[in-house]
């Protein structure tokens, strides 16, 4: 079975959304032998936003990032998201 585990906020080691999303995978691991979990961290390794020069091929290296980060969502089993409010809204690297 495969975890994958989405952080977002932009506070590090002060986030309570890390410390929570941490508390649940950890839970995970615990209960489920075997668990392969995929941390990433949208603020430190953030995938590129969509823009015209992506879609146009300009940067093949924007792209593939974008892919393997989709066949990682896509490959999992279960996706623990730490979605951290700013602003009354999400950060844009989760979006």
């Amino acid at each position: 079975m495969k975890l994958l585990h989405l952080d977002a906020s932009i506070l590090g080691d002060h986030s309570a959304t890390r410390q929570l999303t941490g508390a649940i995978v950890a839970r995970w691991q615990a209960r489920v032998p075997g668990l392969e979990v995929t941390h990433r961290d949208l603020d430190t390794a953030p995938i590129p936003h969509l823009a015209g020069s992506v879609l146009s091929g300009a940067d093949d290296l924007e792209r593939a990032r974008g892919e393997a980060a989709l066949q990682q969502f896509l490959d999992a089993d279960v996706v623990v998201v730490g979605a951290p409010m700013y602003n009354f809204g999400i950060p844009s690297t989760l979006k």
